[in-house]
């Protein structure tokens, strides 16, 4: 009885390969996550992908849904979100530059100079972002 999907299918590659497990059967798959030679019986198919059964094929399925929620996060940085922290370091740059101002203390030189670091790394961060995404 064939346990895996129709979409594996023993090729010529594993035609001389035998199961890491039971040297006595032929091998039909390759774990994803450790590599070894696989028999029908080892053999677990999960949405990732074929592992052995037990550990390996729960590291496998953790990976996969890694892969999942960074792919989804990067659907969600692909949007507006993404200048939010430019716009964050530009405001963080105007409150340091304007603390003077509102305090009515003399200004002091770490206030400005952080204050312009802040606000050009935002401004030029920005500008990066808002080039690359029109290049995509």
């Amino acid at each position: 009885m064939w346990p895996l999907s129709s979409s594996v299918r023993r090729t010529e590659a594993f035609a001389n390969m035998k199961c890491f497990t039971h040297l006595a059967d032929d091998a039909v798959a390759i774990c994803r996550n450790c590599s070894k030679a696989l028999c029908p019986a080892c053999a677990n198919e999960t949405s990732s992908g074929i592992a052995c059964r037990g550990k390996c094929s729960e590291e496998l399925e953790q990976l996969g849904a890694m892969m999942r929620a960074s792919t989804a996060a990067h659907k969600i940085n692909r949007g507006g979100a993404a200048y939010f922290y430019p716009a964050f370091l530009v405001v963080l740059g105007i409150v340091f530059l304007a603390e003077p101002l509102l305090s009515g203390r003399p200004p002091r030189t770490f206030p400005i100079v952080a204050g312009a670091a802040f606000t050009l790394f935002g401004l030029g961060l920005g500008v990066i972002q808002l080039v690359w995404r029109r290049r995509a």
